[in-house]
């Protein structure tokens, strides 16, 4: 069990320093993909908040919304990691996930000269950097001893859309189903790296968890768990699903809710 959780520590670690390499991704997209595109960007640049954002001219504005759609979803096949904001004329477009549709496709259009700066921080499908999860577990062991408990988790997300960091908190009952049960409570804290597979609109993620265990009148102790898990979008929460891996294994699955979501037309 160490050996395991300190090869999921490695893990999210390495995958972390990964994520954050935006600004070597922007320069291989502009060294490698804008050039194909030279036609129709005159520039790209990076938004202080990490969106891209491109300036168009006159061969992109000729084209229809189908042919500029096409032309969005092949850069969204090489640039993943945030919207795209597209400049032309007064017009600025903003290219992203959208939850309703669930491709990427132009969410949303102002004139940036009557905003103050440009709409970068539009809330869409999944970046949230607060969140509010209930959930109910139950798991069975070969000795036929039941848990059943309700557990919750708040938190917020350390990194974009990637790695987050949550208080847990869970309660219940576990005993033998021939037998009485016994009552418990945990409180953790539990930190997961996220796998956005954007087209179905689905995230798996890894990560641990470090439990104090109150179990009955007598044994607490502290309990490190691996966890495993995948979480659907829909609207503005998510149903998740998930197990964690220690001394036994446990089931787990609720709604996640973000409490600043809104949605975008």
């Amino acid at each position: 069990m160490k050996k395991s959780i300190i090869i999921a520590l490695c893990f999210l670690y390495n995958i972390t320093g990964t994520f954050s390499q935006t600004g070597s991704d922007f320069d291989r997209f502009t060294r490698t993909v804008l050039p194909d595109y030279s036609t129709y960007f005159e520039k790209a640049q990076l938004s202080e908040s990490g969106n891209l954002q491109l300036f168009a001219g006159s061969q992109y504005t000729a084209l229809n919304t189908s042919q500029q759609e096409t032309i969005m979803q092949e850069l969204f096949s090489v640039w993943k990691d945030s919207l795209i904001i597209v400049y032309h004329g007064s017009i600025a477009e903003v290219w992203g996930w959208n939850s309703q549709s669930r491709i990427f496709s132009r969410i949303d259009q102002m004139n940036p000269d009557i905003q103050s700066s440009p709409k970068d921080n539009v809330v869409i499908g999944r970046p949230r950097p607060f969140f509010l999860y209930f959930g109910g577990m139950i798991s069975l062991n070969e000795q036929k001893n039941l848990n059943l408990a309700i557990n919750t988790r708040a938190g917020f997300y350390l990194l974009q859309n990637r790695w987050d960091l949550a208080l847990t908190l869970s309660a219940g009952r576990t005993g033998n189903i021939e037998f009485s049960s016994t009552g418990y409570a945990n409180i953790g804290i539990a930190s997961r790296v996220h796998f956005p597979i954007r087209k179905i609109g689905v995230i798996p993620h890894i990560g641990f968890e470090l439990a104090y265990s109150s179990f009955g009148q007598t044994n607490s102790g502290f309990i490190p768990t691996v966890v495993l898990g995948l979480s659907w979008f829909v609207g503005v929460g998510s149903i998740n699903i998930g197990i964690n891996v220690g001394e036994t294994i446990n089931g787990a699955g609720g709604l996640t809710m973000f409490p600043n979501a809104k949605y975008i037309r």
